[in-house]
């Protein structure tokens, strides 16, 4: 019988920090600076059985209680308690030595995403999501004879305005339908989720990442017009340099999509960054065919189709216009990107060993049939 999947081991290296959210934040009260770099996020019930026996068992709850400005190493060095104390209740360690934070402001640090383990790694649905983007957009680039339709039916949608999360939403599932709904099957609309040939490409979460392989990360706005500016934003981070392995399973009944489209897709994708956006960016190393884009804080242009659809000219004003009619703050000042040259004027990154990176940033390594 012919066999009717193929499965890969792909491998992938971070070149910038890989930030994958879990949606919760330490607060202040929840790490502590072990040095100046080097930070520690502690169990919170082995911190307070430290100071019960300590017999500072009501002070650390007014403490924890309290609104106020002081951090919980400041807290701690006012009762003089050592950071070999400390060391039982600490959970684990993060590098932060290219983190420059302004003082007495509150700063929390946004956890990566763990598994059941306490392990770092990649859920399956932030690749294939990563996937999809770039075949989409790789669609729509070569697709030029439909491209007019599509175009003119977006431009009349984004005249409206819209909460975020539904702005351009009919158009952009439209888009979808016409490039991952090839197939229809009996009795069933084109639209209907049952004909979407990406379910036929299953993405395995990634191996667990070793906890070492996590640090600490200042977000940085890289501005096109006037250079970095460091935000008191902190981020536990893949760190670069770092191996990610996952596995790729695509059924050839429901998907017609295979390894060499990815391959194609992300070169035709990170061509159009490097020509409608990052060139605006002197400073940073245009993009390689194998580059892609992962997690959270890498920017609107690496998640999003505009510049795919609409190159670099048109794509410009339909982003300001995607800006401005889905309420972003007028102090973000995206009404000068026109004048820039490029939309957004603001490139996300972050620093690490004092060189500024591009957030997200990995590289396909390798590719190996299975079976």
């Amino acid at each position: 019988m012919k066999r009717t999947w193929r499965a890969y081991r792909i491998k992938m290296t971070t070149v910038g920090p890989v930030y994958i959210g879990s949606g919760r934040e330490f607060s202040k009260k929840e790490y502590v600076f072990l040095s100046k770099d080097k930070v520690g996020i502690l169990d919170t019930v082995k911190l307070y059985q430290l100071m019960k026996a300590r017999g500072l068992q009501k002070q650390f709850e007014e403490y924890l209680l309290r609104e106020g400005r002081l951090d919980l190493s400041q807290w701690i060095r006012q009762y003089q308690i050592s950071t070999k104390e400390l060391l039982p209740c600490i959970r684990y360690t993060l590098d932060c030595g290219d983190t420059v934070l302004q003082r007495g402001t509150k700063t929390s640090i946004m956890e990566n995403i763990k598994d059941s383990y306490g392990m770092p790694f990649i859920p399956g649905s932030t690749i294939k999501g990563m996937l999809r983007t770039i075949l989409l957009s790789a669609s729509l680039f070569q697709e030029e004879q439909k491209a007019g339709g599509w175009k003119r039916s977006i431009r009349e949608a984004a005249q409206r305005s819209a909460g975020r999360n539904i702005y351009l939403a009919r158009e952009i599932r439209q888009l979808e339908v016409e490039a991952f709904h090839q197939t229809v099957r009996e009795g069933t609309r084109k639209s209907d989720a049952v004909n979407d040939e990406m379910a036929g490409m299953i993405v395995s979460d990634s191996m667990p990442i070793p906890l070492s392989q996590i640090i600490l990360c200042q977000r940085i706005e890289y501005h096109v017009d006037r250079g970095e500016k460091l935000l008191n934003v902190l981020r536990e981070c893949i760190r670069p340099e770092t191996e990610i392995a996952f596995t790729l399973t695509i059924d050839e009944t429901k998907c017609q999509w295979t390894v060499e489209d990815i391959k194609e897709a992300l070169g035709i994708f990170n061509d159009c960054y490097n020509v409608c956006f990052l060139s605006a960016y002197p400073n940073f190393d245009r993009l390689q065919k194998n580059h892609l884009f992962l997690g959270g804080g890498v920017g609107f242009v690496s998640k999003t189709v505009v510049y795919p659809l609409f190159g670099k000219k048109e794509g410009i004003e339909m982003t300001q216009k995607i800006f401005e009619h889905t309420k972003v703050p007028k102090n973000h000042k995206h009404y000068l990107d026109g004048r820039m040259g490029v939309s957004p004027h603001i490139l996300k990154c972050t620093k690490y060993k004092g060189q500024v990176l591009q957030m997200g940033l990995c590289k396909l390594m390798d590719i190996q049939e299975l079976g």
